[in-house]
């Protein structure tokens, strides 16, 4: 007896990381070559949008395209995303003093903007911004299963989105806290699904994947800031906690994916294909391993599968 190819599943699991999360397009690619199967995908903050239109068109070529064309586009670049990195280019080849001024600046026009309002985008940057990307369609029109997920900040439970509004929900698993005003209902206020769920492996299980492949950019290190006043010290806080939750997580997974791109601003988009190509790179490389431990899987759960069917009753 052989397991049927039906029988197991590959589940595909799509971390956040604005910018740095294009290394998806390129995995997603070279899966795709290797004719690696992607029979559900779970995604959160960058990775759902590049799940749902994976999920709705699986043709990697043409998922890259629209997402490249999108980012070059008047909507994009309207957006202020270079706002929260332009600074970094900025403060090269300042002095100190000059490069302190510049920094403090930068920061309290953010939070002066910020503590006028919920976020320091309004919600029509997100929205459009998505609806350009998403189709307006209902989680049904996806050729592969696909769910993502939002953080809610009254429960602090994860909301899961597997039916209903494609659109609204990868707007839900987007909203970056203090970048985009919260997705806020009767009973919820979502932000972005990454504040809980650094990658949705365990999501991609629940769905039925007996394999996970993960695609994750939070186990590289950045390099360490300097620590200057408490802000710096409470954003690498943040970061470190985020890091071992990603840890935590990952573990439950079958193979991840990490490529290296820690030296690219995660507001950056601008490096995009530089990305991309990084994903690329990376997952072409673990393509031998992903297979063997793919047939390593498939053989483990026959023998389940001849145990399971040999006990009395069966």
């Amino acid at each position: 007896m052989a397991v049927k190819k039906r029988d197991f599943k590959v589940g595909l699991a799509l971390g956040g990381g604005a910018a740095r999360g294009m290394v998806h397009l390129g995995v997603l690619q070279e899966l795709e070559k290797a004719k690696i199967p992607m029979n559900m995908i779970a995604g959160i903050s960058i990775g759902a949008a590049v799940g749902a239109l994976y999920a709705l068109e699986p043709d990697a070529a043409k998922v890259r395209k629209k997402f490249l064309n999108f980012l070059r586009s008047k909507d994009f670049r309207g957006a202020k995303m270079g706002f929260m990195q332009s600074a970094k280019k900025d403060l090269k080849g300042m002095s100190g003093f000059m490069e302190s001024i510049s920094r403090t600046f930068r920061r309290t026009l953010f939070y002066g903007i910020s503590l006028a309002n919920l976020s320091f985008l309004p919600d029509e940057v997100l929205q459009r911004n998505v609806k350009t990307l998403i189709p307006d369609v209902d989680f049904s029109a996806c050729k592969i299963p696909f769910v993502c997920a939002a953080t809610d900040l009254k429960s602090g439970e994860v909301i899961l989105f597997k039916e209903g509004s494609l659109r609204d929900a990868v707007v839900a698993s987007s909203s970056i806290p203090g970048l985009f005003p919260p997705v806020i209902t009767d009973d919820k206020i979502m932000v972005d699904g990454s504040w809980t769920i650094q990658n949705p492996v365990r999501q991609a299980r629940e769905m039925g994947a007996d394999f996970v492949i993960a695609v994750d950019i939070m186990l590289h290190h950045d390099a360490q800031p300097a620590l200057n006043n408490s802000f710096d010290v409470l954003i690498s806080g943040g970061v470190v906690t985020r890091k071992m939750l990603a840890r935590m997580q990952l573990e439950e997974a079958d193979i991840v994916i990490c490529p290296d791109i820690c030296d690219i601003h995660w507001a950056d988009f601008s490096k995009a294909l530089r990305c991309v190509r990084k994903g690329v790179a990376e997952a072409s490389e673990m393509i031998p391993q992903i297979k063997t431990a793919l047939k390593k899987a498939k053989a483990k759960k026959y023998v389940s599968v001849k145990k399971l069917k040999s006990l009395p009753g069966f």
